[in-house]
């Protein structure tokens, strides 16, 4: 069932995951005045998190058959949303104190856009097995 609903939430999320490699995190201005652009490459956890969780996104599309598994690596991908953010944070915010750095939030958005449907679709495929469970009483 390729065509439910948390399958559109799941691709969402893996978009916007795979997105923040493009992305830049900041900007650093040098000495000589010169604005650099500090990209996804210098900051190597974001990077593989990020690139991670689309991956895991996009795994967990054809996991259909089993749900219960589904909904297992769907909270993964809720807890790699959250790492990529808190690794951003750390970047920006701890680790570029020493930088004269400009951050960029449009990071932020596209893993809070991932976390928001990621949880949307971990309800979907909680409410699809609430409702097969609910059929198989039936019979």
């Amino acid at each position: 069932m390729i065509q439910r609903i948390q399958s559109i939430y799941l691709l969402l999320a893996s978009i916007s995951l795979l997105l923040m490699v493009l992305v830049p995190i900041g900007y650093q201005q040098t000495e000589a005045g010169v604005v650099a652009v500090v990209g996804m490459m210098e900051n190597l956890p974001t990077l593989v998190s990020s690139v991670l969780g689309g991956i895991i996104a996009l795994m967990t599309i054809f996991l259909f058959n089993n749900r219960k598994f589904q909904l297992k690596i769907n909270g993964l991908l809720i807890f790699m949303c959250l790492l990529v953010i808190g690794s951003i944070a750390l970047y920006q915010f701890v680790l570029g104190v020493n930088m004269i750095t400009t951050p960029n939030y449009i990071p932020y958005a596209l893993s809070g856009f991932a976390l928001i449907f990621s949880i949307l679709s971990y309800r979907g495929i909680g409410a699809d097995d609430k409702l097969v469970r609910s059929m198989d009483r039936l019979r």
